[in-house]
């Protein structure tokens, strides 16, 4: 009989799962040690909970993990309204038409059946005894009682002592909430006036309130439209600025995460929080207000961002490139790499928000435009720069809807365009988010066929051989299988949307 520490826990456990080696202290988290999809064999999932210096509690792979193989799946412990949502139906979480409101509580429902719903019957008698009843529109963009329903879903996740056990080791930086009177004051109005001072005979206290607020802020997913959800095992991964491992969500709220690169017995999984397409200066901002943390890895602390220049501007005085002097200063100047010209970080963002806001009122349907914006902005970024790039991959998706050109050089020059572009986001790829990704699989979608036809071109110009030719058709065959590996799976909600 085994006798060692549970793999989710640490506490001392003696029930051994069958197929391998892992220990859990109770059946419960036994059972958390697989994979159990509907319609699906019962697997072991490859990790245990560790606690790492610097890292915390993280997943560690307990054997290698090959590209594309996945690592968990699991269903919701909680689904709510984001924390900051629209008006959305409480059981389905579609947009709400206006016309329905549930008879007991007075919130938002689609019909008498969502009315109804197991999802919904979870706060509605709460919602039902306050005293006052908010109001509702079907066009708002925010709502603040909406964040209340997650709040008290997880309340009610408290009484079930299984999963009251698996949130418990989950963090909630509520000593940071407490630390910020913006975010404090906010959850005070939002949440803890309404469970605590106004519900009746409440049982809940402003710690239990506040520790559901933190558990959600901090370990919820976004990505099923309107919607979040908190996972107890995923939402122990940790975040990485270049992570080995990426999830998507599925219609029917399932997450899973699958390795995109190797990944070795003994190495902590980890995953990205928010896109790896942004600079250093902009992603440690969200990374410390959203997660309250200040990332410090190798790739924040390297002003080239791993040689990709990513954030890197052009120097007016002498065309070299300007950095931040010191990314892990929140405040620090920006500095040229040859003549030293120094400007400040303000200046810099007031810049970015410009091309920005630039970019976002271009149609993305104009060619002519986006090329001439593409011509100027060579003058102002680095080639590699992150808002270049979503210029780039926004002009790969106008050139796919546009017609065939007549004459055979225009169109060369057009198929030319398309593979220079897709793989000056592959080479950046390469660096900052390795592996089999979904913005890899479309880039490789964006430049295959065109590598082919300019091939073909080629081959009935005479300036390749036949065999080099059927050489470019194998290396199209492969890129198609390394397309689809990235792809593997991927089912996207058609309500969330993408990049």
């Amino acid at each position: 009989m085994a006798d060692s520490a549970c793999w989710l826990c640490k506490k001392s456990g003696n029930i051994a799962c069958s197929a391998c080696s892992t220990t859990a202290c109770s059946e419960f988290h036994l059972a958390a040690h697989y994979t159990q999809i509907q319609g699906q064999e019962k697997k072991c999932r490859p990790i245990r909970v560790e606690y790492r210096e610097g890292a915390g509690n993280c997943l560690v792979a307990t054997a290698d993990i090959k590209p594309g193989e996945v690592i968990l799946q699991e269903y919701p412990a909680v689904v709510a309204p984001s924390l900051v949502s629209a008006t959305v139906c409480l059981e389905c979480l579609r947009n709400w038409q206006g016309a329905n409101l549930c008879s007991k509580c007075k919130f938002p429902v689609c019909n008498k059946e969502c009315e109804q719903g197991t999802n919904h019957k979870q706060e509605c008698s709460v919602l039902a005894l306050l005293p006052t009843a908010p109001t509702f529109k079907p066009d708002e963009r925010s709502n603040p009682a909406f964040a209340l329903i997650g709040v008290i879903r997880f309340l009610f996740l408290q009484e079930n002592p299984d999963l009251a056990d698996r949130t418990s080791l989950l963090m909630d930086h509520v000593d940071d909430i407490k630390g910020s009177p913006d975010l404090l004051n906010m959850w005070e109005g939002t949440a803890v006036q309404q469970l605590v001072r106004e519900l009746p005979n409440s049982k809940y206290t402003k710690e239990d309130v506040l520790r559901a607020v933190g558990v959600l802020h901090t370990n919820s997913v976004a990505g099923m439209g309107r919607g979040h959800a908190l996972y107890p095992t995923f939402s122990l991964t940790n975040h990485s600025c270049i992570c080995n491992s990426r999830f998507q969500i599925y219609p029917d709220r399932s997450i899973l995460l699958r390795a995109q690169v190797s990944i070795p017995k003994g190495s902590e999984i980890t995953t990205q929080y928010l896109t790896p397409l942004i600079g250093t200066m902009p992603r440690r901002q969200k990374i410390r207000k959203n997660w309250f943390f200040s990332c410090i890895c190798d790739r924040c602390a390297d002003p080239t961002e791993k040689g990709t220049f990513l954030s890197g501007i052009i120097c007016q005085s002498c065309q070299d490139i300007v950095l931040p002097a010191n990314p892990l200063d929140y405040e620090t100047t920006w500095k040229c790499m040859k003549c030293s010209v120094e400007t400040t970080g303000a200046t810099v963002q007031a810049l970015m928000n410009s091309l920005q806001a630039d970019l976002d009122s271009t149609d993305p349907a104009d060619f002519d435009a986006l090329q001439t914006k593409r011509k100027n902005w060579a003058k102002v970024l680095h080639q590699n720069h992150y808002l270049f790039l979503q210029l780039k991959r926004n002009i790969l998706g106008c050139l796919k809807m546009l017609p065939e050109a007549r004459l055979e050089q225009q169109n060369r020059k057009r198929l030319e365009l398309q593979v220079a572009l897709a793989e000056q986001n592959i080479q950046v790829f390469d660096v900052l988010d390795p592996g089999l990704t979904i913005l890899r699989g479309r880039m490789i979608q964006h430049c295959n066929g065109p590598k082919l036809q300019l091939a073909n071109m080629d081959l009935k110009n005479k300036k390749i051989s036949r065999l080099e030719f059927l050489q470019a058709t194998a290396r199209s065959l492969n890129n198609v299988k390394i397309a689809t590996s990235c792809f593997e799976d991927y089912q996207q909600d058609p309500s969330v949307g993408s990049d």
